[in-house]
């Protein structure tokens, strides 16, 4: 399994995704590293403390779930 920083998982979303993940991710959490897009997306922030709210992160992260199955 691939490891990559949270960046750069988050730089392989598609717009307004990718956008507004980056956006809503501290400096330092952009630097940890994930092993795959889904924990990327889990790990960068706190969903409900972003402007998109919790729903719009949970169903972005449950699509690609479906898509990394």
């Amino acid at each position: 399994m691939e490891t990559k920083t949270i960046f750069n998982w988050l730089t392989e979303l598609k717009q307004p995704y990718k956008t507004k993940a980056i956006d809503n991710t501290s400096l330092n959490n952009l630097t940890y590293e994930r092993n795959s897009l889904h924990q990327a997306v889990l790990g960068a922030f706190e969903w409900d403390k972003s402007p998109e709210g919790a729903e719009y992160w949970r169903n972005l992260y449950n699509a690609i779930l479906d898509e990394e199955l």
